[in-house]
């Protein structure tokens, strides 16, 4: 008898704080109805700004700053506590005063080479932790492989990767499926390649998600 699986393709970036908040809500939901074995995660890279810097940067309230130039610190700090404060009534920690800019792309080709070794969530958990939580700098190299270490990736392996373009290609690929889907926003869930829904979503909503789809295929959930 076939194995049937509900498939969820996450579209994300590790700098997208509602990107973090959905994963959690997804896994809690997947958690509340033992349907662990039932649903496939596939994670797929998406760049929110794919010319960031790659060699420097800066505190994220100074960025934000920039940004909107106009617009006192004072608010742009206030508006970030809404979004701290929804990170924490999941349990997460936000840390705005030490987070910094970055550009992504490495650390999408490092998560794909950590698929490939059956590492691919542990990574992504652990770099949208430390980036969050403990100000990790995604341009300084050596943090994101102290991660690789810290998943029992090899260090050396992983150096080549960040001194080549390995991996471009399925980063590239994960692009031009977000175009094909239409993805104008991220996070971005895709239920067996079919059904879409952007932003963080709660719980419940995951929850009959799943539901659904586990009736449609006619898998018992536990």
């Amino acid at each position: 008898m076939e194995n049937k699986k509900i498939t969820v393709d996450i579209f994300s970036d590790f700098t997208c704080p509602f990107c973090y908040m959905g994963k959690k809500n997804l896994y809690d939901a997947i958690n509340n109805l033992n349907a662990k074995d039932i649903v496939e995660i596939n994670y797929r890279a998406y760049e929110l700004d794919e010319n960031a810097s790659k060699n420097s940067s800066v505190l994220k309230y100074d960025y934000m700053q920039e940004q909107e130039p106009n617009k006192p610190l004072g608010l742009i700090m206030a508006e970030t506590r809404e979004v701290i404060d929804q990170g924490k009534d999941l349990g997460l920690d936000l840390n705005y005063d030490i987070m910094l800019t970055g550009n992504t792309n490495t650390a999408h080709r490092l998560a794909k080479y950590a698929k490939t070794k059956g590492k691919e969530e542990e990574f992504i958990n652990k770099v949208f932790e430390a980036y969050f939580t403990k100000g990790l700098n995604l341009n300084k190299e050596e943090e994101l492989l102290k991660i690789i270490e810290e998943v029992g990736l090899n260090r050396e392996e992983a150096k080549k990767i960040i001194d080549s373009k390995d991996f471009s290609d399925d980063v590239a690929q994960d692009k031009y499926d977000a175009f094909q889907y239409q993805v104008q926003s991220i996070p971005f869930f895709l239920f067996d390649k079919r059904y879409g829904a952007s932003g963080k979503q709660d719980v419940k909503t995951f929850e009959e998600a799943i539901k659904k789809l586990a009736d449609f295929h006619e898998i018992d959930l536990p």
